[in-house]
């Protein structure tokens, strides 16, 4: 990819956080039900309509969607800093990406401090720097192996 696709693909990622922390906490609660709903309705529709109602399912799974909701985003901005962070420089290139993704994660959650009905949690924190770790290494191992084969 070229330099500028990447930083553009970071640049944007980190806007659709923003954005999606931005929400109020009805609004964002709504986004959570609303995703919650459609993946009930797969997991319905692959089963045959031999699930759990969809009432239940919601109560149970919606905290846990959110989670991985939170795991995914910085997971993808893990791998979208490491990218650009190879492209400028050539030592300690996992350790900068962390600490990078780490503080957006940090200054994510102080923002939501601001928003209606939302708050900020060290252990969501925790859960966006595990997301952003794990799209990290996965990016390394994959270009290692990569760089290896050519």
């Amino acid at each position: 990819m070229k330099k500028a696709l990447k930083l553009l693909l970071l640049i944007g990622w980190m806007i659709l956080i923003f954005m999606f922390s931005n929400q109020n906490g009805n609004d964002s609660s709504n986004t959570s039900s609303m995703f919650s709903s459609l993946i009930y309705n797969v997991f319905n529709y692959i089963s045959g309509g031999n699930i759990i109602s969809q009432v239940d399912f919601l109560e149970r799974f919606i905290p846990i969607i959110r989670k991985l909701a939170h795991f995914s985003e910085y997971l993808i901005l893990g791998v979208l800093s490491y990218l650009n962070i190879i492209e400028y420089s050539f030592t300690k290139n996992i350790l900068k990406a962390i600490l990078f993704s780490s503080i957006y994660a940090s200054s994510d959650e102080i923002h939501q401090l601001f928003i209606e009905n939302r708050n900020g949690s060290i252990f969501d924190v925790m859960i966006d720097i595990s997301g952003a770790i794990v799209g990290i290494l996965i990016c390394h191992c994959i270009l290692k192996k990569w760089k290896k084969s050519y």
